[in-house]
Formats: C-alpha cells, sequence, structure tokens
C-alpha cells in the first residue's frame, strides 16, 4: 500500500497491492470481445489497483500479445459477492519472458453504485493493513 501520484489527471489515488485472479476481456480492432486468457488458469491477475486504474499480468496468453498501448479492456474486479465490470484503456504494456503486463486507466462511464463500492473495498483493504 502506497500513496502514488497519477500520470493521467496529476491528482494522488491510493492504490492497494490486490493480487487477485480475475476474468479480462479486450475490445480488438475489428470490434470482437475476446477473452484474456492465461495458460495455466484462464485469467489474468490483478497486481495492484486503485479506483482510478490497475495493473494486470497474463502469463503466456497470446491474446495479450495483440493488446497494445490505447486498447479497450474489460475488467472483472471480484468485491465481496459482487463482481464489478470496469472497462479501462491500456496505458503502459510490456512483454517479458512469456508474461505480458499492463497498465489500465479506467474509464469512469463505469455506474456510480459500483465506483462508491470499489472506493469503499478499497479503503477497508487498506484499513486491514
Amino acid at each position: 500500500m502506497y500513496l502514488e501520484t497519477g500520470l493521467m489527471n496529476k491528482r494522488r489515488a491510493l492504490r492497494v497491492d490486490y493480487r487477485t485472479k480475475s476474468r479480462c476481456k479486450f475490445l480488438s480492432a475489428d470490434g470482437v470481445r475476446l477473452d484474456l486468457l492465461s495458460k495455466y488458469d484462464f485469467g489474468i491477475q490483478i497486481i495492484n489497483l486503485s479506483t482510478g486504474g490497475a495493473c494486470i499480468s497474463c502469463e503466456g496468453s497470446v491474446r495479450a500479445l495483440v493488446a497494445k498501448v490505447g486498447s479497450i479492456i474489460e475488467l472483472e474486479i471480484p468485491v465481496k459477492n459482487k463482481n464489478l465490470i470496469v472497462n479501462g484503456k491500456v496505458v503502459w504494456w510490456e512483454k517479458t519472458n512469456g508474461e505480458v503486463n499492463a497498465g489500465l486507466c479506467f474509464d469512469f462511464q463505469t455506474k456510480q453504485e459500483d465506483r462508491e463500492l470499489l472506493h469503499k473495498h478499497l479503503h477497508k483493504k487498506l484499513s486491514l493493513v
């Protein structure tokens, strides 16, 4: 857990070390939604999370290799007994030894109740540390 200055909007955001498996889809250039699948467990890992974005990691996914900066990603974030679905744009992307890592900036057209639930969930995780 630490405070970090956001690159996109120059405001401070709480960022939590999350380490949670999740489902993820990305919108291809021809408008098709494709599952971003890891070759081991059919999901991606959310490395850290804030109300404004996330860092994700995916091992060995062929589909992840076609995602690039500017791609639109749909991410399911497990919170309590609900999966929040947020859209984000890839702002950085890197491939290392069979793994793809990416940074997402969330689109704030997510429903207000989902944004509030995510905010409360992050604050609760911070208070447990």
